[in-house]
């Protein structure tokens, strides 16, 4: 198609002549009587094939032989010249220019000796490849033109004419310039045409091509035109590509001369980029071996820098309307999947703003009541009541509310062997519902009215693709252990990674729909055989396949039972998986040019920069060039346990709280445990001679002595506890607390970890099968994690621990009875409740409860209650102090926290770690008391 006709559109559309009708010598029309005759002969059906015809003229000439009796009814065009125009190739390379293409035109304004057109180029499959715009000038016939100059930014000049007459009709094969009519060869050479405003010879080969066509104005016809235009588009096209990188030309302007009946025009550079391979017949046929996906569907507003998507692999059959459905982005809203993108990530920062919020309003209330109580009990009543009705039931209905009754950690049991893991609380519950419902609801905003099902599938395949990835983020960064989120909003790891799991189902099931989407398209196109060919040509589809099957394999294998049954193996395995998972989205988004590129930068920068950090600090913390690596002593304990040392390289800042994850390489290689901090102390790193039997004292049962609480116990340098080895009594050596320095710091780290599968099966029997009980090994620790919460605001506190529990309770007792003496903190009642099966359990905890009643004040807010669920006899439970006491079976946490909070000085912390079934127990009777006082509950536990 000519530009001429292009031009011609306002013409044809404000119904105005395209071009002013040829005139003779005299001035005459040519539109003689005779031509009247003709056009009068024609039936209707031919007269609205014919260039310029409408109804008003048709009618016009059916009804009277004269069409223009005054000769000004119908405005005739002298001239009309392009005056910028621009073409968008949305996918140059996806056609040929050989083949034939259906254009849509449309003026939406025409006035002032001006006019715009629109025009659309689709491909014979309905496919939108071009989208032009053009602005024209036009005037009346005066026998005269102007000239129109344009410079192109960094391209070729190649130079249009447009004749003053031309009018439409078959362009001419191209000829050589000195085969033109009446117009001798020009002396133009590859190098004028990329010639800059330095360049001499340029100028002056312009100044000669001038000079030629003004002699030669009267010959001006359409084959002149054409040909030269044609001739230049070759000329320019041929330079171009001889030239990789082409100097820029300069502008060069051309002056208004009546004498040039037409004019000199540049090609806008995105124009001429594209259109030059059409105009010389050299469009290159889609290439097999490096193919380029179909462009992006559509939309009012792209929000992709790039159009070019690719690495689609071999098409089976191009001639079937639903393969351009089967890759790239056609048929994809994108408009619709930015903004479900930006309401998800908007919605996700609101709430992180939200809780940051929160939380910054409780530790300001905090800090402030522990401000005024401190030195102050008369202020401790004012905090001791709740000030409003609000928040109350806020936290009872709400905060702290389990999804139903009171079921909330407490194992959902299939079987003895078999459990389907714990029931998330309420709150929790309405965030993840909302967080389902939204990424539901999302994929299914679909085009439903299209009647075309391939263009709904692709629909879905681009939106459920688009969420997989953005959830991709989310589920990596809450799996992190040094997850940032964790300690500027202050919530616990396990609640990060119960939001991980349901981020992570769902990453999965939108990456199945997504692949299935495609899979379905793919075989409407070409059958298996186009799946088969596409994952075989295509390192996109290839890897973006392993990531699937990488997230499936995941599915089946993070089921709870399976994941308990064999935790050590699934933790290897999934990391595994999620290593092909990540590698896979990159290369599958990366390799097709995915606007989604810079999420799956951000996973891989996340994940790589999280474990950097863990090797570091791995490192830093356990091995030294005086020290060497970590020692760890483990000594066997009754009750199936393992007192656990390690002996850092550097000193270690230890909270309240906080737990570790334990690395013993001679056990288990590549797995970690996480464990509650139970002692941390600095000392002197000296060889710890073997445990070495001591004089049978007195063969006590180590019931009838729960913790040394005599006189001369507590200034005893030794202490004695019982092994399952034999009746022999074993030292245990006892820091005194007294002269420790004021440092937080610490050196050695002592757990507790009872003996379950794995590791710490592996870990007790080989202790037990020692001759003393204990062994030393290699090992490092990871952390320190959690520990958020103080408890120095509260002018009550009660302690709740079922089972080995009680190492995350230790730390706090001796902490706050630290900061009492010192004056440091409100605590002025403090109650530690713990619950075990039998008497053997005591000796766990046995010289640190030891040391802790040895500190000076304690008789005065400390009281310990002990109860032993499963006791051997009922001689067993002794109490031989008012400060420990101990009572056989149950704890009813609900009764204690009726007389404590009855009993309060000030606000009231609730703290509980243990079994699911016990904890529950707790919440539930902490929520019965919160509109009793101000109580708040904070719970420790390991879901996953």
């Amino acid at each position: 198609m000519s530009d001429s006709y292009f031009i011609g559109t306002v013409a044809r559309v404000h119904k105005l002549w395209r071009f002013s009708a040829p005139k003779d010598k005299q001035g005459e029309s040519t539109l003689t009587r005779e031509v009247m005759q003709k056009l009068k002969a024609m039936d209707e059906e031919t007269l609205k094939r014919v260039q310029g015809m409408d109804k008003e003229f048709i009618q016009k000439l059916q009804e009277s032989d004269e069409l223009f009796e005054d000769g000004t009814k119908r405005p005739e065009i002298g001239m009309m010249v392009s005056l910028d125009h621009t073409i968008y190739f949305h996918n140059p390379r996806d056609f040929r220019a050989d083949e034939w293409m259906f254009t849509e035109m449309e003026s939406p304004w025409a006035g002032g000796g001006r006019g715009v057109v629109y025009q659309k180029i689709f491909t014979k499959s309905g496919k939108l490849i071009a989208s032009c715009v053009q602005e024209a000038t036009k005037n009346a016939h005066n026998g005269k033109v102007a000239i129109v100059v344009a410079r192109p930014p960094a391209i070729p000049l190649c130079v249009v004419f447009v004749s003053e007459s031309v009018h439409q009709t078959e362009s001419p094969s191209l000829v050589k310039p000195n085969a033109i009519p009446n117009v001798p060869h020009l002396p133009v050479s590859y190098h004028t045409l990329l010639g800059t405003s330095g360049d001499s010879r340029a100028h002056s080969t312009l100044s000669k091509f001038r000079t030629q066509l003004s002699k030669h104005s009267t010959t001006a016809n359409l084959e002149y035109s054409a040909a030269f235009f044609r001739f230049f588009i070759r000329l320019a096209n041929h330079t171009y590509r001889k030239r990789s990188k082409p100097r820029t030309p300069a502008p060069l302007f051309v002056r208004t001369n009546s004498r040039i009946p037409r004019a000199l025009v540049a090609m806008h550079p995105h124009h001429y980029s594209h259109f030059h391979d059409m105009l010389a017949g050299t469009a290159q046929p889609q290439d097999s071996a490096a193919p380029q996906m179909a462009p992006r569907y559509p939309r009012p507003f792209p929000r992709s820098t790039s159009d070019q998507v690719g690495d689609f692999g071999t098409i089976v059959n191009a001639t079937s309307a639903a393969t351009p459905f089967t890759h790239g982005l056609d048929g994809v809203n994108q408009t619709a999947n930015y903004l479900f993108v930006e309401v998800l990530v908007i919605s996700f920062c609101g709430l992180c703003i939200a809780t940051l919020l929160f939380r910054w309003l409780r530790m300001g209330n905090a800090h402030i009541r522990h401000l005024f109580t401190m030195s102050n009990v008369q202020e401790q009543r004012f905090w001791a009541q709740n000030q409003t009705k609000f928040w109350p039931r806020f936290k009872k209905h709400l905060l702290y509310a389990p999804l139903f009754r009171q079921r909330h950690n407490q194992e959902i049991q299939l079987s003895s062997a078999v459990s389907i893991g714990t029931l998330p609380s309420r709150f929790h519950t309405l965030l993840l519902l909302s967080y389902v419902a939204c990424n539901v609801a999302y994929c299914l905003v679909l085009n439903w009215k299209e009647q075309n099902t391939t263009a709904v599938l692709a629909e879905l395949r681009g939106r459920t693709g688009v969420l997989a990835a953005l959830n991709l983020i989310p589920t990596i960064l809450f799996a992190l252990r040094n997850n940032p989120l964790i300690w500027m909003l202050r919530i616990s790891y396990d609640t990060f990674n119960l939001f991980h799991r349901w981020c992570a189902r769902m990453v999965i099931l939108e990456a199945i729909v997504h692949t299935c989407a495609w899979a379905a398209n793919a075989s409407r196109a070409g059958g298996a055989h186009q799946i088969q060919v596409s994952l075989a040509t295509s390192l996109s589809y290839r890897w973006g396949m392993v990531a699937t099957c990488a997230l499936v394999f995941i599915t089946f294998q993070s089921i709870s039972p399976v994941r308990r049954a064999f935790y050590e193996t699934f933790l290897n395995v999934h990391r595994l998986m999620v290593l092909f998972t990540i590698i896979g989205v990159y290369l599958h988004i990366d390799k097709a040019n995915l606007p989604q590129l810079p999420w799956t930068r951000l996973i891989v920068a996340l994940w790589s920069l999280e474990w950097l950090w863990r090797i570091y600090r791995i490192v830093y913390y356990n091995t030294s060039r005086r020290t060497g690596l970590t020692k760890v002593t483990v000594e066997a304990l009754p009750a199936e346990a393992c007192r656990v040392t390690f002996e850092l390289a550097r000193p270690w800042e230890f909270r309240p709280g906080s737990h570790v994850h334990a690395y013993i390489p001679a056990l288990s290689l590549w797995s970690s445990h996480p464990f509650s901090v139970a002692w941390a102390e600095e000392r002197a790193r000296t060889p710890s001679p073997p445990l070495t039997p001591v004089i049978e004292l007195e063969k006590l049962p180590t019931h009838s002595l729960p913790f040394a609480n005599t006189a001369a116990a507590r200034n005893s340098h030794v202490r004695r506890f019982s092994t399952q080895k034999g009746p022999q009594a074993t030292a245990v050596p006892v820091v005194d607390l007294d002269n420790l320095p004021d440092s937080a710091k610490a050196t050695h780290l002592s757990l507790v970890m009872r003996a379950r599968t794995g590791m710490t099966r592996k870990l007790y029997d080989r202790a037990m099968a020692s001759s003393t009980g204990r062994i030393t090994l290699r090992g490092a620790i990871e952390g320190p994690y959690g520990g958020h919460e103080s408890l120095s605001s509260y002018g009550t506190v009660v302690l709740f621990a079922g089972g080995v529990g009680i190492t995350h309770c230790v730390g706090y007792v001796k902490q706050l009875i630290e900061q009492r003496n010192a004056g440091a903190c409100s605590t002025r009642r403090l109650l530690l409740v713990w619950s075990v099966q039998n008497t053997e359990a005591l000796e766990w905890v046995r010289p640190w409860m030891d040391e802790i009643l040895k500190i000076d004040g304690r008789r005065e807010i400390l009281r310990v209650q002990l109860f032993v669920t499963k006791p051997r006899h009922r001689n067993e439970i002794v109490s031989n102090s008012g400060g420990v006491q101990m009572f056989p079976g149950r704890c009813n946490p609900a009764t204690l926290l009726q007389k404590e909070v009855a009993e309060r000085e000030g606000a009231v912390g609730v703290v509980v770690c243990g079994p699911g079934a016990f904890a529950d127990s707790v919440r539930a009777a902490a929520r019965d008391t919160v509109g009793i006082g101000n109580v708040d509950f904070v719970e420790e536990a390991f879901t996953y």
